[in-house]
């Protein structure tokens, strides 16, 4: 409604809020909730955005006011004072937000702040979101809310990034935004919070949007502080809160846009909280909220883990991992928990992570009008977490069924628009915009079926078959006149712009979960216009004598004559597929048309492309229309599309080796699948079939083949499609073989005093194609990734002290130092080895010797013209070198790239035939990754794509610990177990423990419970090596033949978990891809990981797993500690074979008897009148009295200095004797100072 109304009065508004508060629609939350949210919608456009937009000499006569607004807000004030329900208050939160009024905002900074922890925190979330409308025009007000909440470093990093970004929008200064960026560096004490406060800087101070202007200048003397920090290392990791804003604006025809996409890291999931995108135009002076959507979800973790949690039990399939998010997954059964796990959780008061009570909400609004808004309680997702029943079979067979005929209109006015302003020559200047849009869908026939077992609850077959019709058309009319009066008439130009599809839409599709295959049938409808598009400029003159209404049909010019524009009719792929495209209409020919249209297709972005084709701002007169029409002979009329998919695994294959059932047809040896009884084979198969007065084929398979240790890669594809054309006689075929072998580890070789750098990795391919894959077309290649001359060079000089060139130093060399120094402190794997070893592994050489035979000279045309469009894209500004007339063999190429260490550069070389050609410094392409021969952590080249791919690790080694976040601490001392890395959500899935024996070669012991498993390896003697048991009975584990643990889930054997040997040494690892955990054990360090679906619940020495490495100490029981050593006693395990330290958890100390007090240090300096009392910036350890140090520590520290002769400064002295000061927070570094301070303290 409030698009649509043209008028609005203070009359209209009354009655508009009468029928909101009427008997009828309060009694229906829905439509109460939707049509207080429009009301305030309308109120919002014409009180507060017309009024502020309007110049000051007609505000007077404004129809309506921001006063005359909150008379209506003043209607609903008595609702924020009642006791509501949860969702009521939400939707009064939501209500006033949406007025955008200064007098919502005491009531919606009540539920923002909270003081009184009243309600729950989506509450809290919402009513920040809520102030983006107030902060347009309330901007000191909305900056009072939210500055306090984003600095209070108390409040959970959701709650201060959602006060930060309502923060941006109040346009804040340059010496409020240098504060932030100081104390990202300095002070932040929240990773999440450090990301996503740099990202958005970074981005916004890239933006030349218009809105965006003056903050963007800002940012430019804002980012020099922030940039190169070594707090902002390693952050564009996707698990980091982040916000992306991309944008653009053309000066030349005043129109832009930027777009949004925002993300809010749980502190407690692997999930995000929340996610925003937006979409923004500007045009003419007027700026057009045109898309958001946003999604906040809490306490959804339950809901996930039954869904893509670890399962033993049902119908679970043997390649689940819960590695791959994707993997099918069946409902939770129980979880057995060993009883020796519970006795070690009440001795330690290990308490579980529970999580809120789940909500979500996702919104979608377009032109600031809220479209959709749904929100999802505790009550509505009861249905989908009550277990003992079959939910997902019992969810989809409500939703089963035949719908007939229906239909949906909707008519919307997106634009409508008309402005009289005063000229210099007297003269009025008219401007007219209207923009209707219809939408409209016709449903003749629509049906959903489920076949599943309703005994447990299993689906086998989705079917669903969808006939009806889909329309569109968005139409655009604007003027822009004089009026000239003494002659009642106008003169003006203007525009009329048509954008139309119609889309028939036929579709039987059906998925079989049993045989995996898909499968999809459809009719094209022929001939059928899909798309039409016209834009017509114009010139008019009319009378306006009579105030009729403004026609221009009998008096409009079109300005281009009919010779002017260039006509096309064109047709596509009929002859092809027995259907295809017809393409006609007109454009505008200049003399120089196709130069300049491709000068400005290449030369500018994305964005800029977009805009002028979609808004046209010449004017140029453009008609395209889009039919899909019939052949004149052999007409398709029916679509067939079938896809496969399988996967063979060692588990499950027993002895079966798969062989390609297209083998016959390809006859080669050369293409064969290399599938082994050990190898994971995946193979997709897709069949294409168009039926009609000729019946034409596509049979096309794929299939990967991997060895388990990841050093070996198959990839076969076959492609065969029957003649399709008339010219065609025979069958086109396709095939291609390629692999990959990386070299094997050889883990003997990696000694206290070296790691080895060498190997290769080999790649090939085999591709034939035309009419066989025998005697036709081919192509191979064989290459090999290599160490370049650079990288040997830097591998044999890393001890050296000198550089390795005028300008440049060795960047493995202090690498290698630090690798060195921590081996000789029993730290054997520690970080810089591994920095080191994966650093070195990278091979930047690629060389390769390609073959080709009875290529085609139409094939010939197509690489050189890919050689052109290659060079334009990576190498368009480089002078290479070309030697011609050279005499290399026929039917060869060779081609060698040397990539660089230091820049994103290569040098590439090329022998062809008769010439050979050098390229200097060329550009690195993005899709050219130079492989690793790195082996460690399941590491795979997918890391160097996308950091999805990579896990943290938490190690155990010598006397210290490295947590998932990148913590280092020194390890209790005490030769008890202590507890690693736990499952502490409700599930508890899985305890690892570590320990210390007196065994001089092998210092570590590993424990761990996983399911109804124990797991154990140490060595049994003080001269022994290590030894694996599992449920206490010794289980045989060789470098030929892993163990592997199986479990029967009442359908199939799975596999739970495998131990793999490596090396004489040995190394052992854990491996369990039901589970999600890896571990690596040595005898002298435990090195763990876990799936990123344990993130923010894990608990233990290895913490919490939640990426912010700035409060990593939480203990078993909740507790923070405040040095590692309270920490690191908190989860040894006390027993009566081990001597565990004395512990005492500091939230159990009355008030007065702790020991390790927190106050603000306070330091003098100066002399007479300069004389300043220092106050550090964070509170820091003291030692209460009768207590000592357990150790002393060294600290920089930031101070905030002030006047001692002030008598506030003399009061807060007082009071840091006896409180920590935690105002001083906020204050900016006057001094940073280094500073003694205990680590912890105790009663002697």
């Amino acid at each position: 409604m409030p698009f649509h109304i043209r008028e609005p009065s203070e009359i209209l508004f009354d009655e508009f809020y009468r029928l909101c508060e009427g008997s009828h629609v309060r009694d229906n939350h829905e439509i109460h909730s939707a049509c207080l949210m429009a009301f305030s919608s309308m109120i919002y456009q014409t009180c507060v955005v017309k009024y502020h937009n309007t110049w000051n000499d007609a505000k007077e006569n404004a129809i309506c006011t921001p006063t005359m607004a909150a008379k209506y807000f003043n209607y609903l004030v008595p609702q924020y004072e009642r006791n509501l329900e949860e969702k009521e208050r939400t939707m009064y939160i939501k209500v006033a937000g949406n007025f955008g009024l200064k007098e919502a905002l005491p009531f919606l900074e009540k539920y923002a702040e909270d003081k009184m922890d009243q309600f729950p925190v989506h509450i809290r979330m919402i009513s920040i979101w809520v102030l983006e409308k107030a902060a347009l025009y309330n901007p000191d007000k909305v900056r009072d809310i939210v500055l306090p909440i984003y600095r209070n470093w108390t409040e959970s990093h959701e709650i201060r990034l959602a006060a930060f970004t309502i923060l941006m929008r109040t346009s804040p200064d340059m010496a409020l935004l240098k504060s932030i960026a100081a104390e990202l560096v300095t002070t932040e004490p929240n990773t999440q919070v450090i990301s996503y406060v740099w990202s958005t800087f970074k981005h916004m101070a890239e933006l030349d949007y218009p809105c965006y202007f003056e903050i963007a200048r800002h940012l430019e003397y804002v980012m020099p502080i922030i940039e190169g920090h070594e707090r902002l290392k390693d952050l564009e990791e996707w698990p980091y809160s982040k916000k992306i804003i991309n944008g653009g604006y053309e000066p030349e025809f005043d129109y832009g846009g930027y777009s949004v996409f925002s993300y809010i890291m749980a502190n407690d999931s692997y999930m995000p909280r929340s996610m925003y995108i937006k979409m923004n135009d500007y045009m003419n002076n007027f700026n057009y909220d045109t898309f958001s959507a946003s999604f906040d979800g809490w306490g959804l973790e339950p809901i996930l883990d039954k869904m893509f949690g670890p399962k033993v039990k049902g119908d679970i399939s043997p390649g689940r991992s819960l590695w791959n998010f994707f993997g099918r997954r069946r409902s939770t059964r129980d979880i057995a928990v060993h009883k020796e796990v519970k006795e070690i959780d009440q001795n330690l008061h290990i308490e579980t992570r529970n999580h809120p009570k789940p909500y979500a909400a996702l919104r979608v609004t377009a032109f600031n009008n809220e479209l959709i808004n749904l929100n999802f309680d505790e009550e509505m997702f009861d249905t989908i977490m009550t277990s003992g029943e079959n939910r997902p079979m019992s969810i989809l067979r409500k939703i089963v069924g035949d719908i007939k005929d229906f239909q949906v209109r909707s008519f919307m006015m997106d634009g409508d628009m008309s402005m009289f302003l005063p000229t210099e020559i007297g003269l009025p200047f008219y401007l007219e915009r209207k923009q209707p849009m219809f939408m409209y869908y016709k449903n003749k026939e629509m049906k959903f079926d489920v076949k599943g077992n309703e005994a447990d609850g299993t689906i086998d077959e989705i079917t669903t078959k969808i006939n009806g019709h889909f329309m569109f058309d968005h139409h655009t009319i604007e003027t822009a006149s004089i009026l000239v009066p003494f002659e009642k008439i106008s003169v003006g130009v203007g525009y009329d712009s048509r954008i139309a599809m119609s889309i028939p839409i036929d579709i039987d599709a059906g998925m079989n979960m049993v045989d995996r295959k898909f499968r999809m049938k459809t009719h094209p409808q022929s001939p059928h216009e899909i798309f039409h598009y016209d834009f017509k400029p114009f010139s008019f003159i009319e009378s306006f004598e009579n105030a009729l209404p403004v026609i221009h049909e009998e008096t409009k010019v079109d300005i281009f004559m009919e010779e002017d524009l260039h006509m096309f009719e064109r047709e596509h792929f009929h002859d092809m597929f027995g259907m295809g495209i017809k393409m006609s209409g007109h454009f505008l020919e200049t003399p120089d048309f196709w130069g300049t249209w491709k000068k400005f297709w290449y030369s500018n972005d994305f964005r800029q492309k977009l805009y002028y084709v979609t808004e046209n701002p010449m004017w140029h007169p453009r008609k395209m229309s889009m039919m899909m029409s019939p052949a004149n002979r052999d007409i398709t009329n029916e679509i067939e599309l079938n896809m496969g998919w399988s996967w063979l695994m060692p588990e499950t294959r027993g002895n079966k080796i798969y062989t390609s059932k297209h083998s016959a047809q390809i006859g080669d040896e050369s293409f064969s699948i290399r599938d082994e009884a050990r190898s994971y084979t995946s193979v997709i198969d897709l069949e294409m079939i168009l039926r009609g007065q000729k019946e034409r084929k596509i049979v096309s398979e794929m299939a990967y083949t991997r060895t388990r240790d990841l050093m070996t890669h198959h990839l076969n594809f076959f492609y065969d499609r029957t003649p399709f054309t008339m010219g065609e006689t025979d069958n086109m075929k396709i095939c291609f073989h390629g692999s990959m072998k990386f070299p094997p580890v050889e883990y003997d070789k990696f000694t206290e005093t070296d790691i080895p750098i060498d190997g290769t990795v080999g790649t090939n391919f085999l591709l034939n194609f035309g009419k066989d894959c025998k005697t036709d077309h081919k192509i191979s290649m064989k290459g090999i990734f290599e160490h370049t001359e650079e990288q040997k060079h830097m591998i044999e000089t890393r001890e050296m002290e000198e550089p390795i060139g005028r300008f440049m130093k060795n960047p493995l060399r202090p690498l290698w130092r630090e690798c060195m120094r921590h081996r000789r402190n029993e730290i054997g794997w520690n970080i810089h080895c591994d920095e080191y070893y994966f650093m070195a592994s990278q091979l930047n050489r690629f060389s390769a010797d390609i073959e080709y035979e009875n290529l085609s000279k139409e094939f010939m045309w197509y690489m050189m013209n890919m050689r052109r469009y290659m060079r334009h894209m990576y190498f368009p500004w480089l002078a290479d070198i070309e030697d011609m007339d050279i005499m290399n063999p026929e039917g060869k190429m060779h081609m060698i790239a040397n990539v660089s260490t230091w820049e994103p550069v290569m040098d590439v070389r090329l022998m062809l035939t008769k010439e050979n050609i050098h390229y200097k410094q060329a550009p690195v392409p993005m899709w050219f990754i130079p492989p690793r021969t790195y082996a460690f952590f399941e590491y795979t080249n997918l890391e160097e794509i996308s950091s999805m791919y990579r896990h943290r690790v938490c190690d155990v080694q010598g006397p210290s610990i490295r947590t998932f976040d990148d913590v280092f601490f020194m390890l209790p001392d005490t030769n008890c177990f202590k507890v690693l890395a736990k499952d502490c959500s409700p599930n508890e899935h899985f305890m690892i423990m570590g320990a210390t024996t007196r065994n001089p070669m092998y210092s570590k012991a590993l424990r761990m419970f996983m399911d109804t498993f124990k797991i154990e390896m140490m060595p049994i003697t003080d001269d022994g090596t290590p030894i694996v048991r599992v449920n206490g009975k010794k289980v045989p584990v060789t470098p030929e033949e892993p163990f592997r643990q199986f479990v029967n889930t009442g359908v199939r054997d799975i596999e739970v978990f495998n131990i793999m040997m490596y090396g004489s040494k040995p190394i052992y690892k854990i491996i369990s891809d039901v589970f999600g955990i890896r571990i690596a054990y040595d005898g002298k360090g435990i090195y763990i990981q876990v799936a990123p679906m344990y993130r923010g619940k894990v608990c233990g020495l290895c913490g919490d797993y939640n990426l912010n490495k700035f409060r990593e100490f939480m203990g078993p029981d909740m507790c923070l500690h405040y040095n590692s050593t309270s920490f690191g006693n908190s989860y040894v395990v006390p027993s009566g074979e081990c001597t565990a330290p004395e512990y005492r958890s500091p939230c159990t100390y009355p008030i007065g008897d702790t020991c390790t007090l927190m106050r603000t240090k306070t330091m003098e300096i100066g002399e007479g009148r300069n004389r300043q009392i220092c106050f550090s910036i964070r509170p820091l350890p003291k030692c209460a009295e009768s207590c000592i140090e357990t150790r002393m520590m060294t600290t920089d520290m930031g101070f905030h200095c002030l006047p001692a002769k002030d008598s506030t400064t003399k009061d807060l002295l007082g009071q840091a004797a006896i409180r920590p000061l935690t105002m001083f927070r906020r204050k900016r570094q006057d001094r940073e100072m280094t500073i003694q301070h205990p680590e912890s303290c105790y009663r002697p």
